[in-house]
C-alpha cells in the first residue's frame, strides 16, 4: 500500500493502547492477548486487531468515533483517539470499523491495495 506510515502508525498505536487499557478493567487472571492479522481481500489489505479484553458494549459502539466521547472517565483521555484514527484511515481511502464480538474487541481496517 502507499501510505503516510507515521499516520497509520498512530492508528495502530491507538488501537493497541485501547486494548491494553481495556485489560486493566479485567479482574480475572485470564491471559491477556492482542492479535494482529493482515490479509489481502481482493483489491484491499485487511488489518485486524483483536483483543480478549472487556469489549465494547452495544450501547456504546455507535458512539466510539464521536469526538470527545470516552468511556474512561473525566481526565483519563481526550476521547479523540478513535475519531482521529478513523479520519486517518479514511484519508487513505480506507475504512475502520469495530466488528461485534462475543468477547473482547475486534477492529478491522481495510486499505486499498496498490501494486508498485
Amino acid at each position: 500500500i502507499y501510505c503516510h506510515n507515521t499516520e497509520l502508525s498512530q492508528v495502530f498505536l491507538n488501537l493497541w493502547t485501547n486494548s491494553i487499557e481495556s485489560f486493566s478493567q479485567i479482574k480475572s487472571q485470564i491471559e491477556k492477548k492482542i492479535h494482529a492479522k493482515i490479509s489481502r481481500q481482493n483489491k484491499m489489505i485487511c488489518i485486524q486487531i483483536q483483543d480478549n479484553g472487556k469489549g465494547i458494549s452495544a450501547e456504546v459502539v455507535d458512539r466510539i468515533y464521536d469526538p470527545f466521547f470516552t468511556t474512561k472517565g473525566v481526565g483519563k483521555n481526550t476521547g479523540l483517539g478513535l475519531t482521529l484514527s478513523k479520519k486517518i484511515v479514511e484519508m487513505h481511502k480506507g475504512t475502520l470499523q469495530c466488528v461485534p464480538q462475543s468477547q473482547g474487541t475486534l477492529f478491522q481496517i481495510l486499505l486499498p491495495y496498490k501494486q508498485g
